[in-house]
């Protein structure tokens, strides 16, 4: 009877056992997975967003540098500096899958969570 019981056990529950055993761990690993995979692009969106601002911060000093340099001679020798479109451009080049529609709304959204910046291009 207990070599019956050995041969069952053997044959039998231990192949099932193990299967069960593997398909626990690959769900465990795959939501593991999911949920670093979540953490990961969490910290990218706001690696991105941080580098928006960075870029809108620079943008604004080349645009009041731009205004106190040349002030009404603004025109075709020295054109309107365009900072939405180099912000957009810098994020495109700095994260190249980002579209040019998710980088501009990435960085209006950036635009109105900065004090004192109301809009990003300049007035002229």
């Amino acid at each position: 009877m207990g070599e019956v019981l050995s041969i069952i056990f053997i044959n039998y529950v231990v192949p099932i056992l193990g299967s069960l055993i593997m398909v626990l761990a690959t769900y465990a690993i795959k939501k593991l997975a999911d949920k670093l995979n979540v953490k990961i692009e969490k910290e990218q969106f706001e690696l991105i967003q941080n580098t928006a601002k960075e870029f809108i911060m620079g943008a604004e000093e080349k645009g009041a540098a731009q205004l106190r340099n040349f002030g009404d001679k603004i025109d075709a020798n020295h054109p309107r500096l365009d900072k939405f479109a180099d912000v957009v451009g810098a994020l495109m080049k700095k994260f190249p899958k980002l579209t040019e529609d998710e980088a501009g709304r990435i960085v209006n959204a950036m635009v109105s969570k900065i004090p004192g910046i109301g809009t990003i291009d300049i007035e002229g």
